[in-house]
């Protein structure tokens, strides 16, 4: 059947991270790929082919070939040359729409009068052999990015493990510090870049805050975090995490990665655990490099005079 083809087609090109690659990188031979994001063909765009996990799919040009959607929605105005597959997720046909065969399993499809199917239909509500497709393909992804994250960890561990513990200790140590950080970092630092962006010479730099510093910071305090979570289970064992918090810090950002997959309760998670260690990184940085305590303690009093 062709939607298992499809199933098939689009577990090998989704073990590639990839947001999007061609052969030439022009032409109708491109074969999109999104993961976590949507994808909209406008009208007049020519495709060759076009998968998308976590996302909509909207067409409104023409794609030559595939469209394989899981967990997502396709809404189609413009042509599908080849089987349009929906996965968890429903379809939409608008008038104008016109596709070759047409697969829906664990949805709905809505097919609006003028729309052309010259295929054939199916839809089921369960996935079947997609099932497992699927459910191999999402465990082989975690596992994927998991170990990636516990080895940037270790990384950091072994080159940076002073600074790591400090920013870890500083997480639950120096509240208030911390939050002055998470200010300066999400929203400081993004209001530096949009008034940078208002000059010529500035746009460069405020393209490289937004898409790069922001996230690479988001990502070392998500392992600043793995490592404070990791310390404190090892410190009620009574164990020490060392000048270099390998254990703590594989073991804090496997809890972490495992907690990920609660639904939504585990993307908040690890989305503040990212925000809380990044604040932390900024006020070690910050006191790195002689910066006063946020807190300041309280003078003890000295002594009276006698009489």
């Amino acid at each position: 059947m062709k939607w298992l083809a499809a199933v098939a087609i689009g577990l090998v090109l989704t073990m590639f991270p990839a947001i999007a690659f061609a052969e030439d990188g022009e032409g109708p031979d491109d074969l999109l790929v999104r993961i976590g994001a949507d994808v909209r063909i406008a009208k007049g765009e020519k495709v060759g082919a076009v998968i998308v996990i976590n996302g909509d799919a909207y067409i409104d040009g023409e794609v030559e070939d595939t469209v394989l959607v899981i967990s997502g929605n396709a809404i189609i105005s413009g042509k599908v040359g080849g089987a349009l597959t929906v996965i968890s997720g429903n379809i939409e046909l608008q008038s104008s729409a016109q596709v070759d065969d047409v697969a829906s399993i664990r949805g709905d499809l809505v097919r609006a009068q003028g729309a052309t199917i010259a295929g054939t239909i199916e839809e089921r509500d369960n996935f079947g052999i997609a099932a497992g497709v699927a459910a191999v393909f999402s465990i082989l992804f975690w596992l994927a990015m998991s170990v990636a994250v516990v080895v940037a960890g270790l990384i950091f561990a072994a080159i940076g493990g002073h600074q790591l513990k400090r920013a870890a200790e500083a997480m639950t140590g120096d509240a208030v510090g911390v939050i002055v950080g998470v200010v300066f970092v999400w929203v400081a630092i993004p209001v530096i870049a949009v008034l940078a962006m208002v000059t010529l010479i500035g746009i460069p730099l405020g393209i490289g805050l937004l898409l790069f510093v922001m996230p690479t910071l988001w990502f070392l305090g998500y392992i600043v975090a793995g490592a404070r979570l990791g310390g404190a289970l090892l410190g009620l064992a009574g164990r020490s995490s060392g000048d270099h918090p390998f254990a703590a810090t594989t073991l804090g950002l496997v809890l972490l990665q495992f907690g990920v997959l609660v639904p939504v309760l585990g993307a908040i998670v690890a989305a503040l655990a990212g925000l809380w260690g990044a604040g932390a990184i900024a006020v070690s940085a910050y006191r790195a490099a002689g910066g006063k305590e946020f807190t300041p303690t309280a003078a003890l009093p000295g002594p009276q005079p006698v009489g």
